[in-house]
């Protein structure tokens, strides 16, 4: 399943917020480095409590989903 089908429903939604161009996938990367490069506020993961340390350290906030 590509990428576009799979998230189809949350890029609608994202585009309807407007704010389709501030949301990130980190692809299979490491969210910490992901983190750590962009410096994102929020992440919504499935097993976020997994990310929190290095995230919610730096100032961002893991949500769990």
């Amino acid at each position: 399943m590509s990428e576009t089908t799979r998230n189809q429903d949350l890029q609608e939604m994202l585009q309807r917020l407007g704010v389709q161009n501030k949301v990130l996938y980190t692809d299979g990367h490491s969210k910490a480095e992901v983190f750590n490069q962009y410096g994102f506020d929020l992440l919504f993961d499935d097993k976020a409590e997994l990310q929190c340390n290095p995230i919610c350290d730096g100032g961002g906030l893991a949500v769990n989903i």
